[in-house]
């Protein structure tokens, strides 16, 4: 979700200080280039042509002069939104994982009682939706985890994983322990009227993640031994350590089964997300949403929703450019070094094209997750919560509410009163 408190910028090394100048990537190899240059999504090639030598050669799904655009493939003129379009109920971001069944199951937080996010802090709970194709509009299953739980971020654990192999770990913010649930839909009095089944007032169901082998559970929670940790970014290692991204930035890794009491969660390090932010444009510009991976040649990436407060109606000169800005890269080949790529080189914009040559904007696009190819490590799906509005009402996301910098900002329209119906999408990446 939006609208968080900032993030302070994290301390660097002088390492690190030396090898950012001005947003840009400098390459670790002094006086000359690098793959860095190429955002580790591919490599810098040597040529005795001009036309080719110093020129990144992208990794699928990649494309761009430094490799830093995900190459997203045009929508069938038919496509229909993943989860939360139809049926019409709200819902917000969530991952896929192709299941031993052959199917595909998507977890997602979905507003109960039918409420919109405006409402997400106290409405929320995880539902298990499942599809034939991740291109599909998946189907309501079940309710993984009740009201409340939110921003779902499911992973599967490899082979390699110690403690569970082939387990899903579902990570969340909430207790998930809610009795009963808000209609929103109802005209009487009693607001919190739908009985839901509960864990009840446990300590345990506290948890940032829950386990099951299979993606039907039963989810089994996480004792109270965990870091306190706000939007949860989960990722296996090829050798099956689980690491967590939290709060945006600081990453963690679990030492010992994940479930067991006796886990220590080491920190790893910051990722210097800070340094995206100008000096003095910390009350406009935030970072949020962490996603994390480690790809086929075993390099660390890390995108997340970033986003300018001043993008909006009417227009501010000043604003992030190109806008509506909603997305931010880095990388690292070793989990501890960290390199930024510009905000003016976003992975993925707030725009899909159909094959029939039209387009559809959103004012925003948060909560990225990436499905793989399971054998070639690739990403093959990008997933994202979208807000459909834009310019329906008048100038672009001229409905919503005002935010430090613009009477309307185009982050927030998710949750303005009356315009904060979202849903999830799917767009599939190319495979080569």
């Amino acid at each position: 979700m939006a609208d968080t408190d900032a993030i302070a910028p994290s301390h660097t090394t002088l390492l690190l200080l030396l090898l950012f100048t001005c947003c840009s990537i400098v390459p670790l190899v002094h006086g000359g280039k690098s793959d860095i240059e190429c955002n580790l999504n591919g490599v810098l090639q040597t040529s005795s042509s001009p036309d080719v030598d110093g020129k990144c050669l992208c990794d699928v799904p990649w494309k761009g002069d430094n490799c830093s655009t995900l190459n997203i493939l045009k929508h069938p003129n038919d496509y229909e939104p993943a989860y939360g379009f139809s049926p019409n109920v709200t819902s917000w971001g969530g991952n896929i994982i192709l299941g031993d069944d052959g199917k595909y199951h998507m977890f997602v937080s979905e507003m109960a009682g039918g409420c919109g996010l405006d409402s997400w802090g106290h409405v929320s709970f995880i539902a298990h939706a499942v599809a034939d194709d991740p291109m599909d509009t998946f189907k309501f299953q079940d309710k993984a985890l009740g009201v409340w739980a939110h921003n779902a971020a499911p992973v599967r654990a490899p082979s390699t994983h110690t403690y569970c192999p082939g387990c899903y770990y579902l990570f969340h913010i909430g207790t998930a322990d809610s009795k009963t649930v808000p209609n929103c839909s109802s005209t009487s009095d009693d607001f919190m009227t739908s009985s839901i089944p509960s864990r009840g007032n446990d300590p345990s169901t506290n948890s940032l993640v829950h386990r099951s082998k299979s993606p039907n559970g039963p989810w089994v929670p996480l004792g109270s031994n965990h870091p306190g940790c706000n939007n949860p970014a989960p990722a296996f290692d090829a050798n099956g350590t689980l690491f967590v991204v939290c709060n945006s930035h600081t990453i963690y890794r679990a030492d010992g089964d994940p479930m067991s009491s006796d886990a220590n969660w080491t920190k790893i390090t910051d990722i210097p997300t800070g340094e995206w932010v100008p000096p003095g444009l910390g009350a406009y510009i935030r970072i949020e949403d962490a996603y994390l991976w480690q790809d086929a040649n075993d390099n660390w990436h890390f995108m997340c929703h970033a986003y300018d407060y001043r993008n909006g109606y009417p227009v501010n000169p000043n604003a992030t450019k190109p806008g509506p800005l909603v997305s931010a890269h880095a990388f690292s080949r070793d989990l501890f070094n960290w390199y930024l790529t510009p905000l003016s080189q976003p992975p993925f914009a707030p725009t899909i094209y159909y094959q029939n040559g039209s387009l559809k904007h959103f004012s925003t696009m948060e909560r990225p997750h990436l499905m793989f190819d399971t054998k070639t490590r690739r990403p093959t799906h990008l997933i994202n919560a979208v807000s459909p509005v834009w310019d329906q009402f008048g100038p672009p996301c001229c409905v919503c509410d005002a935010r430090p910098g613009v009477m309307h900002s185009c982050v927030v329209c998710k949750t303005s009163k009356g315009y904060d119906w979202t849903y999830t999408i799917v767009q599939a990446l190319a495979t080569e």
